[in-house]
């Protein structure tokens, strides 16, 4: 993956020829942006952690790529705060539950 000064992205397989985006499966396209926002955020915010905000980002996964990315997040919950907001069930476990109580 490179990306240039203007944030183009642009993609080089292993045999070194350019491999477009809309080659990828959206489930990859997905986890290749996520992989990005990272990346980005790492280069702009310098030592801030800042947190990130995720509103059902992992539509087109499946199971398996799922799993990778929770353990990603899973590690990046150890330097920085993200929360995830879904319609899915599933993801209930994979942080704490925040109560609000009412003063």
């Amino acid at each position: 993956m490179l990306l240039d000064p203007s944030f183009t992205l642009s993609l080089v397989g292993s045999t070194g020829h350019p491999i477009a985006i809309e080659q990828l499966s959206q489930g990859a396209r997905d986890q290749l942006f996520l992989a990005l926002r990272l990346a980005v955020a790492d280069l702009l915010a310098g030592p801030v952690p800042l947190p990130f905000l995720f509103d059902d980002p992992f539509v087109h996964s499946d199971e398996e790529r799922l799993g990778r990315v929770r353990e990603s997040l899973e590690r990046l919950a150890r330097e920085r705060q993200w929360v995830l907001l879904s319609h899915r069930e599933s993801f209930a476990s994979w942080g704490e539950a925040i109560r609000i109580r009412a003063l």
